[in-house]
Parts: C-alpha cells; sequence; structure tokens
C-alpha cells in the first residue's frame, strides 16, 4: 500500500506543478474577476463583499487563515457558486486538519470549475490524507486529461 500512496503523492505533485506550469500567473484581484459555473458569480458580489474576499485572500496568501477563515464562510454562505472561497476554505480546513470540512469545499470547488487541475489536485491530496486512496486515484486520473489533452495537442503544433 505505501507503493500506492507515494505513486499518489508524486502524481498530485506533478498535478500541481502542471497546473503552475501551464496557466498564467494570476493575482488575487485577477482570480475575482474569472467566472464561475454558477448563478452566484463574482460578478454578482456586491463591491464591499468583493473587496472583502480580496481582502480574505490576501491574508489567507500572507499565513493568516485565521483572519480568513470567517470572512470566506460568510461569503460562502452568500454566494454559494464562488469558487476562489469554497477553494480557499478547502485548504484553510486541510491545513487545520479538519479533512472532512476540506473535502466538502474541494468537492464544491471540482464541481464549479471542473476543468480545473488545481482544484482536482486539492481534492485528491485531501482523500490521500483521509486514506480514501481509490477516489484520489480515481479524482487524479480524471484531473490530469485536461492536462494531458494540452499538453499532446502542444505537440501536435510542431
Amino acid at each position: 500500500m505505501s507503493g500506492v500512496r507515494a505513486m499518489c503523492r508524486q502524481l498530485v505533485f506533478a498535478f500541481v506543478l502542471a497546473q503552475q506550469l501551464l496557466a498564467p500567473p494570476t493575482s488575487a484581484a485577477e482570480q475575482n474577476t474569472k467566472s464561475d459555473s454558477s448563478p452566484h458569480q463574482t460578478e454578482l458580489m456586491t463591491s464591499a463583499d468583493k473587496a472583502a474576499l480580496s481582502r480574505a485572500l490576501a491574508a489567507y496568501d500572507q499565513g493568516r487563515a485565521d483572519e480568513a477563515e470567517p470572512v470566506l464562510r460568510n461569503l460562502v454562505r452568500r454566494y454559494p457558486g464562488n469558487f476562489e472561497a469554497a477553494e480557499t476554505l478547502g485548504l484553510i480546513y486541510a491545513e487545520g486538519g479538519d479533512l472532512s470540512s476540506a473535502l466538502s469545499f474541494f468537492e464544491r470547488a471540482c464541481v464549479m470549475r471542473p476543468s480545473s487541475a488545481l482544484a482536482h489536485a486539492n481534492l485528491g491530496a485531501a482523500y490521500l490524507k483521509s486514506d480514501r486512496i481509490e477516489d484520489a486515484v480515481r479524482v487524479l486520473k480524471r484531473s490530469a486529461r485536461p492536462l494531458w489533452v494540452g499538453l499532446c495537442d502542444e505537440d501536435r503544433q510542431d
């Protein structure tokens, strides 16, 4: 079983690295303009809530998860389709050891953005930490397809 666990960890690392290499760099402010697949898109947020989201994401990025968490929870209640808030809450809960809550938020993020390899890698890593190996492998295999297709398309253009 430890060989499978090591392989899964390597896959998670590869997916995260590939996502970072293939995606253009974005700041928290740029992330807020991305479209969600939900009717509760960031564009529908009030300007005060957009500012609160930006501050919460910045607080998390600066290591102040305890400050970001209550703001993000409030925003997720008000805007259940907000990808950035859901994914960041998943990260906060995973880092704090609350894997059940982390899984819930990562699953929501994957539904909102099914093509996000990073969201799937986070979900796969949380499954792995929860000793749900089959779920981790299933999610990571599914998330590999968009990355692999993108890489193969680039190869075909040569």
